[in-house]
């Protein structure tokens, strides 16, 4: 099936593929959430612009919808600070729908101080928080999305496991498995007792095969993302560079059995673990080069937003199932070429529902325009939000 829409003025040609599946967050109450201290709001199944200055709450909207797929904030705050200072609590809960409107999900994330942390799904409480983890998939592009190329390799891990925790059920227990028993081996380093290399022993036989398995699945799934990324960053950059991702692993030339063998003496001394897929990292290339020493903003700002909306097309290539897309001030920083070639590619047929933020409600509306979908408008002050019709500042 094909559909005609207009991009920056171009009539284009999408396809649609038949039989997918995405859910729509199609209601959100929030109590509580950072600057929000009440907030109902239905959405649209396509599109959502929600327009304010900085500080007025629109990232705090889309980090809620965050919250409720990953159980986590997506800028890492944690949930003792989410409530803010004078609260003792803070409440998320929204109703999905299938695209066919024939499937209907409530999830509900709280948190009280002394009690912890609630997840239920329609009314049920998980009893782990990692079965909760890739029922909505969702995926977020923020300004400071730049730190995944500037900072520590850790940073870089963690997007690997946020992006296949949502297509693998399965992954995120391996990882909880393995960050356990290196830790269990650590402390035997640090303070080690008559039996200590007995135990080691026993441990390594148990890390082994689970650090194989997440090996894989990363080497797996970075082969499958690299294309996607390529294609989706020739797009935005106008065709104008080369990228390239490269996934950096230990394991790569030789198993976990012979690394943590060879490395126990040193680890001995270290007291802690040196080797292992805990200290992965992928690297990221710019006509081959290190985009961290070499790219310009620009440039960097773009292979971010590419790698973010690969994730996206990956989980629902992967999974049959496309993830909500939260954009976030994403086109304050980009020139207006960039932009048009990012909307181009947003437009794909390949994403579910989409919520876009930014301070000029102009350029929200021009953006709205040419992605020519259903679309609602919100406005943010001081973490209320008002349904607009129209958007003219």
């Amino acid at each position: 099936m094909q559909k005609w829409s207009y991009i920056c003025g171009v009539k284009v040609i999408t396809q649609i593929q038949d039989n997918t599946k995405y859910m729509i967050i199609r209601k959100i109450e929030i109590v509580n959430f950072k600057n929000i201290e009440t907030a109902e709001l239905e959405f649209s199944h396509k599109l959502n612009c929600v327009v304010g200055l900085n500080g007025q709450g629109k990232t705090n909207l889309l980090d809620a919808i965050y919250f409720l797929s990953l159980t986590k904030s997506a800028l890492g705050t944690p949930d003792s600070i989410v409530k803010g200072q004078t609260n003792d609590f803070f409440m998320i809960t929204a109703s999905y729908q299938d695209e066919n409107l024939t499937k209907n999900e409530t999830i509900h994330c709280s948190y009280k101080t002394g009690n912890g942390k609630i997840v239920k799904r329609n009314g049920k409480e998980y009893p782990k928080l990692s079965e909760h983890i890739g029922l909505v998939p969702v995926v977020m592009a923020a300004p400071n999305d730049n730190y995944i190329i500037s900072e520590a390799a850790e940073i870089r891990r963690k997007f690997i496991n946020a992006m296949l925790a949502q297509i693998d059920g399965n992954y995120l227990n391996l990882v909880v498995k393995y960050n356990l028993l290196i830790a269990n081996r650590n402390k035997l380093l640090k303070n080690p007792t008559a039996n200590s290399d007995e135990i080691i022993e026993v441990l390594d036989m148990q890390i082994a095969p689970i650090a194989h398995k997440i090996h894989l699945a990363r080497q797996e799934k970075i082969e499958k993302l690299r294309p996607i990324m390529q294609e989706i960053y020739g797009g935005i950059s106008g065709q104008k560079e080369t990228i390239k991702i490269e996934y950096i692993s230990e394991l790569t030339n030789d198993s976990l059995e012979n690394l943590l063998q060879q490395n126990l003496p040193k680890d001995k001394i270290l007291g802690h673990t040196s080797v292992g897929i805990h200290r992965d990292d992928i690297k990221l290339i710019i006509n081959n080069h290190s985009i961290k020493r070499y790219g310009s903003q620009g440039q960097q700002k773009s292979l971010t937003l590419a790698l973010k909306l690969a994730q996206a097309k990956l989980i629902f290539q992967e999974k049959q199932i496309k993830p909500i897309l939260l954009l976030d001030d994403i086109c304050d920083k980009l020139d207006p070429d960039r932009v048009k070639a990012l909307l181009k590619v947003v437009c794909n047929e390949d994403f579910g529902q989409i919520f876009i933020s930014d301070t000029c409600g102009k350029r929200i509306k021009d953006v709205a325009k040419q992605i020519g979908e259903d679309c609602k408008f919100f406005e943010a002050q001081n973490g209320n939000f008002k349904h607009k019709k129209s958007l003219t500042k």
